[in-house]
């Protein structure tokens, strides 16, 4: 895997994961299979990423409410 297709996916994955789950207000597992196909990536990878950014968004919102 080529150095330019790994910056490809990082700059790329958050941002459409956080457009799904703006528009749908979750992100369903079709979706994860749909953005995998696309960015050509395993499943499991971009499973992890979804699962880490969900985590993240969850703490950032209780921060927010908590200050």
């Amino acid at each position: 895997m080529s150095v330019q297709k790994t910056q490809t996916e990082r700059g790329t994955l958050v941002p459409l994961l956080r457009e799904i789950k703006s528009e749908q207000g979750t992100i369903p597992p079709a979706a994860l299979q749909d953005l995998a196909h696309t960015l050509g990536v395993d499943y499991a990878k971009v499973q992890k990423v979804a699962s880490f950014y969900c985590r993240l968004d969850s703490v950032e919102r209780e921060l927010r409410l908590a200050s």
